[in-house]
Order: structure tokens, then C-alpha cells, then sequence
């Protein structure tokens, strides 16, 4: 196995591509959950009177599938950004430290 040594500049950078790639992949997939949420509304629940008649609950039920898929997706996301986030968080904090012992 072949190992690259990459300065600490380098590390950063990679990584916060990685989050720039995560966070649009976030965005793209609320815009598909809006999209379906958005084509599909409910009349009755849209008026304030908070009832479905028997079709729209049929509809949900075919796209709870869908809608559950994308939500997986969302969390999977977000453990991603978590986890980049603190990676940052000590990469910060350690250069710091790196840089005050330098001076």
C-alpha cells in the first residue's frame, strides 16, 4: 500500500470539498421531497380542516415508500455532515495548538 503525504492545508481543503459534495447532496435530495410534498397536496389538510377523504390516503400510503427512502437519505446525510463537522472541529483545533508550540 502506497501512503501520499498530504500537508494539513491539503487535509482541510479535501475535507471541506467533502462537506461542500454532502451539503448539495442534502439540498438535492429536500428538493426532491419538496417536489413530491409540493405535487401532491390535500385539499382538505391544505383548507385547515385537517382531513383526508379515502383517495388521498390511498396516495400517501403508495408514497410513503418514497418518502421514507428520501428521509433514510436525509439522516444518512446528516450523520455525514456530523461527523465532517467534527473532524474539522479538531483538525481547527489541533493546527492551533500545532501553530502556538511553533511559535
Amino acid at each position: 500500500m502506497r501512503t501520499v503525504r498530504v500537508s494539513k492545508k491539503g487535509e482541510i481543503s479535501l475535507l471541506v470539498e467533502q462537506v461542500a459534495v454532502t451539503l448539495t447532496a442534502c439540498i438535492m435530495t429536500l428538493s426532491q421531497l419538496d417536489g413530491i410534498l409540493e405535487g401532491w397536496k390535500v385539499e382538505g389538510v391544505r383548507d385547515g380542516k385537517g382531513r383526508m377523504g379515502s383517495w388521498d390516503r390511498v396516495n400517501w400510503v403508495g408514497k410513503m415508500g418514497v418518502l421514507e427512502g428520501l428521509i433514510g437519505k436525509l439522516q444518512l446525510q446528516k450523520a455525514s455532515l456530523s461527523l465532517m463537522v467534527t473532524i474539522l472541529t479538531w483538525f481547527v483545533t489541533s493546527w492551533s495548538r500545532y501553530e502556538d508550540v511553533r511559535c
